[in-house]
């Protein structure tokens, strides 16, 4: 195992696991030598650089600091190693992903089918390498071009001009959508159309936030079912159903993807009431009942989408053996890798059911496990540290070993993870990298999301003692809000659960419900809101591998509650009042923050009150150039949502809410400078 505390030094341990120094550092041990210089070696005087005792001794604190350093990091190794016994490590890196829609040859006589795997990159935002991604499924992409919109109400269809501009969109069923409406999409060309037909529906998102999303319990969810919705096509003169294979919008209400079986037939025509030379091919979704509780609005829709995420599968590789670790470690040449994604096979020699290959080998699959703790001696099974990209087998006493020879360790396939920056902005994955003749371009419409880093150490130190107490189950409320920030494709800075609570509907208590109100990163400056996808995964995440049976998980976001606080301070002598005002404003943006605010500096407390001595302090505590800015706080008044808070008062705030530091107003007192 590597002295991975030897890699932080000269880093001050984190502050929830800081210890009491065992042994004195080089500071204590110097105090210690100039204490007894005067009764061992009274006449040592001299104290400049060039004398050799001055000397000696810094060649002693030299080499002693570091060792006395070690000593007192020796409990933090010990919670470490308690930790790594207890299973406990980083959680891996998670993947980014996005939306990509393909360009075809306009002379594509049919549909081209991208395989799974398809790989593409962009430019990393971080200026660092670019990242990769690749396509979660096959998509069939159709060489046809959208040109025309429309809406139908009564039997008749009228033109309907497409969204221009940032933030517009169109009315798919109109104001007020009624059974019967539908939206139709014309397309141009004449190619035949095989296997599926895929569109990249964008939802406009409303100014609210995302709704609740529920999974598990006993019973269905009390709410109520998504608009009923048909798609067909305009065969000559008649409307011809279509099979939905996939609907991740939900009927209209969210973004996502819509594959729909490719027609046998589709012929051009006019729908009545659109007149258009050369006729088009038209596709129609048609609301059949149901109601929905705001109109739909549409940013746009394409064709030949696929999901992508980020990161690139490695192929037929050769794993190299660490020297010195006896053949039981072998390293992988990309890393880190996304965990439970290497299938490794091991040439065993002649073994029994296992036919050999043109090279004469006879490679046989090896299991993941997540350590050896089970593992019986014949056992064919390996662990593997993502971060690193290191394969650890067995000893033959827990898990079989790996018999001697050449090129016998192979990945089959394997997932390298993208780097740090792989949630790009829209129309930055571009580069083809895999490639097909008809194939010509490809661009991501909308930003990635999502996606995370390894975890670094000090989070996994402060995370551990929370997991020994979890162990993988959720039985208290902060089990769940622990587990939480495992959910795939869901990066959670923070969470907070509530039993007996449904955040659909604020009220009673609800036995059986569990609701996480989780909060993502955020660029700065923006509020750090979930969306659809990312409820939906952390609903389904804890009601799938943590909750017990029966109970319902609602994932939801939080209210947020805006801060806006008006001051009036004096400035110590000789500060610059610009620098400082401005010091201040952002010192209390700072402190409300939902993941950087409160007192421990932790984010700002789920439903914790707004006190105002603790923003008066959060002014005095500002300092410029190392020493404080502020003298003292002549007036302070605060506002929650635009209502005013009486003077010199505490303030409560919504259960299960946070803050949002709104736009302060900070002034020096009058006829200061």
């Amino acid at each position: 195992m590597s002295a991975w505390w030897l890699e932080r030094s000269g880093r001050p341990p984190h502050p929830d696991t800081a210890q009491p120094a065992l042994v004195g550092t080089a500071g204590d041990l110097l105090a210690a030598l100039e204490a007894r210089r005067e009764a061992y070696v009274p006449e040592w005087t001299r104290r400049d650089r060039a004398d050799a005792g001055v000397a000696f001794r810094d060649l002693v604190l030299e080499l002693t600091g570091p060792v006395l350093g070690r000593v007192n990091r020796l409990p933090e190794k010990s919670f470490v190693e308690f930790l790594n016994l207890a299973g406990i490590s980083a959680l891996g890196p998670r993947p980014a992903s996005a939306f990509v829609v393909f360009t075809l040859l306009d002379s594509a006589t049919e549909s081209v089918q991208l395989p799974a795997g398809f790989q593409l990159s962009a430019p990393a935002s971080g200026g660092g390498d670019e990242v990769f991604f690749e396509t979660e499924d096959a998509l069939f992409a159709a060489p046809l071009t959208l040109g025309s919109l429309a809406t139908q109400v009564g039997g008749r269809a009228s033109a309907l001009a497409p969204p221009t501009g940032a933030g517009a969109s169109v009315l798919p069923f109109g104001a007020r959508p009624e059974p019967g409406s539908g939206f139709l999409l014309g397309f141009s060309g004449t190619a035949a159309l095989v296997g599926s037909v895929t569109l990249l529906v964008s939802v406009t998102p409303s100014d609210a936030a995302p709704a609740p999303a529920a999974a598990g319990g006993l019973a269905a969810p009390p709410t109520l079912p998504p608009p009923a919705l048909q798609w067909s096509v305009l065969d000559g003169g008649s409307w011809v159903a279509l099979e939905l294979l996939r609907d991740e919008t939900a009927s209209l209400t969210r973004t996502g993807l819509i594959e729909l079986r490719a027609p046998a037939r589709w012929r051009a025509g006019n729908p009545a009431g659109v007149t258009i030379d050369p006729a088009l091919r038209w596709l129609r979704v048609q609301l059949l009942n149901g109601r929905y509780p705001d109109a739909p609005r549409l940013g746009f829709v394409q064709m030949n989408a696929a999901r992508v995420l980020a990161g690139r599968t490695v192929h037929g590789e050769l794993l190299t053996a660490v020297p010195g670790s006896a053949r039981r470690r072998f390293s992988l040449s990309q890393f880190p890798i996304l965990p439970k994604t290497l299938l490794l096979e091991v040439d065993e020699g002649s073994t029994d059911g296992v036919t050999p290959d043109a090279a004469g080998q006879s490679f046989r699959p090896w299991q993941e496990v997540d350590d050896f703790s089970h593992a019986l001696p014949g056992d064919r099974v390996f662990t593997v540290d993502p971060e690193t990209g290191t394969v650890f087998f067995g000893d033959d006493r827990q898990g079989r070993s790996v018999p001697d020879g050449a090129g016998n360790v192979r990945a089959v396939a394997y997932r390298a993870a993208a780097g740090t920056e792989s949630a790009v902005a829209a129309a930055q994955i571009t580069t083809l990298v895999s490639s097909l003749p008809s194939v010509t371009a490809a661009t991501n419409p909308l930003a990635a999301s999502g996606g995370a880093p390894t975890e670094s150490r000090d989070d996994a130190i402060r995370r551990g003692p929370e997991e020994v107490r979890a162990r993988g189950r959720a039985v208290t409320s902060a089990d769940y809000a622990l587990l939480a920030r495992r959910a795939p494709g869901a990066r959670i800075a923070r969470a907070h659960a509530v039993a007996a609570f449904d955040a659909r509907f604020p009220g009673p208590p609800s036995p059986g419900v569990v609701s996480v109100f989780v909060v993502t990163d955020a660029k700065p400056g923006q509020v750090p809101l979930a969306d659809d996808d990312v409820l939906r995964n952390v609903a389904s995440y804890l009601a799938a591998s943590a909750a017990p049976l029966g109970v319902e998980i609602v994932a939801a976001v939080p209210a947020f509650q805006r801060v806006a606080v008006s001051a009036e301070v004096e400035l110590a002598p000789g500060t610059d009042p610009v620098r400082a005002l401005h010091a201040v404003s952002d010192r209390l943006d700072f402190y409300l923050h939902p993941l950087t605010g409160g007192d421990d500096g932790q984010g700002w407390p789920f439903g914790g009150p707004i006190r105002y001595g603790a923003l008066v302090r959060a002014v005095m505590d500002v300092a410029l150039d190392g020493r404080g800015a502020v003298s003292s706080v002549a007036r302070l008044n605060f506002k929650v949502d635009g209502r005013p808070v009486p003077a010199c008062t505490d303030q409560a705030i919504v259960a299960n809410s946070l803050v949002w530091p709104g736009t302060h107003q900070i002034s020096t007192v009058r006829g200061a400078a």
